[in-house]
């Protein structure tokens, strides 16, 4: 019945089951998980944690209720707690790819690089077809102002999973960041043949085609995008003062009076 409510998103009905079910088997690790993954997701934080602290009272191997406590600690932004509950898990079942993946966000978040770097680094080695992974790294890197150490790791994450927009968006920006307007460029028009209509890689390839002094391809990817939101001003705006660059100063003015 509790299943039945949750499914319905009725958490409060499925919370009240689970309680019910609870008083008759007091002792049931599940149970009390299970309700404190409602609670979890009701952002009943110390509840979810008490549920789990009474499992490992009496089962401290508990890996579920160490993971519950990690995403508790976490949504209330204890880091350390959630740190050490996730090297428990590590600890009872090493070779967890997806928890040196967690870790490697929790130390990234904390702007802790080295740890998330070598959290990153192990996910990979465990998992070594996780884009994710690769693409976290990636990040860190770019946080890192190491441009050159993310290129390569990002573009092994679209060689796994091509047309993964965030790793091309990263691996892109890496590119700009060292002023590769070429390679930045190439990027983001291999994003667009996976994904034509993709607005953020137009952009993206506009914005190149300046920097790069190309104002012509740029104008004419403006003006694409011109057409496709003519409600947007920024748009506007980017497309007349590329025509007054180019000289073209009627056209520019009719944009700007539209």
């Amino acid at each position: 019945l509790s299943a039945l409510a949750e499914q319905r998103g009725d958490l409060e009905t499925a919370i009240g089951q689970m309680q019910a079910a609870l008083r008759y088997d007091p002792t049931s690790p599940y149970l009390r998980l299970s309700l404190g993954g409602l609670q979890m997701r009701r952002g009943a934080f110390a509840e979810a944690i008490r549920q789990a602290e009474e499992v490992l009272r009496a089962d401290p191997r508990n890996v579920r209720a160490h993971l519950l406590l990690a995403s508790a600690y976490l949504s209330l932004r204890n880091t350390k707690q959630a740190e050490h509950h996730f090297q428990e898990v590590l600890r009872l079942e090493p070779g967890r790819a997806e928890i040196y993946q967690q870790l490697g966000t929790l130390y990234a978040e904390s702007k802790n690089f080295p740890q998330a770097v070598a959290a990153y680094r192990e996910a990979i080695r465990l998992d070594p077809a996780s884009t994710m992974a690769r693409y976290s790294l990636g990040r860190v890197y770019l946080e890192m102002r190491e441009p050159r150490q993310a290129i390569p790791i990002l573009r092994e994450a679209l060689r796994i999973e091509p047309g993964f927009d965030p790793a091309a968006a990263a691996l892109g920006f890496a590119h700009e960041t060292l002023r590769e307007w070429e390679e930045a460029k190439g990027v983001y028009r291999q994003a667009l043949e996976d994904d034509p209509n993709n607005r953020e890689f137009v952009e993206r390839l506009a914005q190149a085609e300046v920097r790069s002094g190309n104002t012509p391809a740029a104008l004419e990817l403006y003006r694409r995008l011109q057409a496709e939101h003519p409600r947007d001003l920024n748009i506007r705006m980017r497309v007349g003062l590329l025509l007054f660059e180019q000289k073209l100063f009627a056209e520019a003015v009719e944009v700007f009076q539209e």
